[in-house]
């Protein structure tokens, strides 16, 4: 909730920590990298779908779904339709 209020940077810490305790669910690495890059941590967030995909095909031979696809894809072009 604080993340679509504009709240970023206040989440930052606890997504980290729950995609760190979850390293093959997408969703708390998506909000991560959303929050991240709200923050303007652009590089930050790009990193944390690189360790998310690295662990995804180490442990279970698969890539990141298309909608974690996606979002790297709209974080690489600065797409402005996610800074809110």
């Amino acid at each position: 909730m604080r993340l679509t209020l504009g709240r970023h940077a206040e989440v930052i810490g606890g997504l980290r920590s729950w995609a760190q305790k979850n390293p093959l669910r997408e969703r708390p690495h998506g909000q991560l990298m959303l929050a991240l890059h709200r923050d303007g941590r652009r590089s930050e967030a790009l990193y944390v779908y690189e360790q998310l995909r690295r662990h995804l095909i180490e442990q279970l031979g698969a890539e990141p779904t298309a909608a974690g696809q996606d979002l790297y894809s709209r974080i690489l072009r600065s797409d402005l339709a996610l800074t809110y």
